[in-house]
């Protein structure tokens, strides 16, 4: 058993930055994300667990991702779910509530609902946008990563990213 849990630690340690873009590229819904990377890890240790050999980690984690894509939307289309972009409602960096000497309650109401405005107007862009936001916002990644993931240009994420950015400006103010 010791075996099977360094072997996995392994695999996740090599590729769970890999394996999370790759997702985040192939969701339909941004909210479904976190789903499909722990659904993609718990079949990779149970593939493990049943002795399956892993020559190439990251090969076999980005297969097991797809499948789980596969299999998750799979299982929506069959249940007659539609699915509808939407960003995740916050983060926890946005929820964290800092010194409470200088930090008072309705200000964090202010920014929840601030939050959860400008989440509802992203939620209106088409997917490729969210995911834009997700990556740069979220998930840290640099335009170039970023474009490589998704498969477009550069300059198209630059456009995505800075037009919407301006658009937020022009209705919440600078900041």
């Amino acid at each position: 058993m010791d075996e099977n849990k360094r072997l996995f630690e392994m695999i996740y340690n090599e590729t769970k930055e890999h394996v999370y873009r790759f997702i985040a590229a192939g969701c339909y819904r941004l909210d479904d994300i976190d789903d499909i990377y722990q659904n993609t890890y718990v079949s990779i240790y149970n593939s493990i667990r049943k002795g399956r050999q892993i020559e190439d980690p990251e090969a076999f984690a980005v297969h097991a991702a797809k499948h789980e894509l596969h299999r998750y939307y799979g299982l929506m289309k069959r249940l007659g779910s539609r699915l509808r972009s939407s960003l995740p409602s916050g983060s926890s960096d946005a929820s964290e509530m800092g010194d409470a000497e200088t930090y008072v309650i309705e200000d964090r109401v202010a920014d929840k609902a601030l939050a959860a405005e400008i989440a509802a107007l992203l939620a209106k862009k088409n997917i490729t946008t969210q995911k834009v936001f997700f990556l740069y916002y979220y998930r840290d990644m640099t335009l170039s990563e970023i474009s490589k993931t998704l498969g477009i240009s550069k300059s198209r994420v630059k456009r995505r990213l800075y037009s919407t950015l301006e658009q937020l400006r022009r209705l919440y103010g600078k900041e």
